[in-house]
């Protein structure tokens, strides 16, 4: 995934890597490169193919850091060593106004379906070519994390 999708993520990465690149049982293909619907160069960012199943993921991944949402402190839950927020609350948060990548001031589900946002950059690459060679012989499921 490009510098800017993971940078500061050293623990998720190497979680992340354990857990799908080095799993005997699937073939993953980083940054796999296509030709999007606008027949402009695009690159998904894990291609998970699990080849006893017949089912092929496709998955782009996104983050806002923390630092970059309008968000308050939360207080620690007892007994737990996280904090947690309802997915429906995450969605309603904003993009800080300071940031640089085209999000300042969005809902975070604003940001997802806004025009060239996540959604629509997944909806690219599932109408690629190599995408429906995939999709001849085997299942397929997208996902945007």
């Amino acid at each position: 995934m490009s510098m800017r999708d993971v940078s500061d993520c050293e623990n998720h990465r190497d979680s992340f890597c354990c857990a799908f690149l080095r799993n005997p049982l699937l073939y993953v293909t980083p940054e796999f490169e296509v030709t999007r619907s606008s027949k402009l160069p695009g690159r998904i960012d894990l291609v998970i193919d699990t080849t006893t199943k017949g089912l092929v993921c496709i998955s782009e991944w996104k983050f806002v850091r923390i630092n970059f949402l309008d968000i308050e402190p939360a207080p620690l839950l007892t007994g737990l060593p996280h904090r947690s927020i309802d997915r429906r609350k995450a969605d309603a948060l904003n993009v800080a106004t300071y940031d640089r990548f085209g999000r300042a001031g969005l809902t975070i589900n604003k940001w997802v379906f806004a025009t060239k946002g996540p959604a629509e950059q997944v909806m690219g690459y599932w109408g690629s070519s190599e995408v429906d060679q995939i999709r001849k012989t085997c299942e397929l499921v997208g996902i945007l994390l």
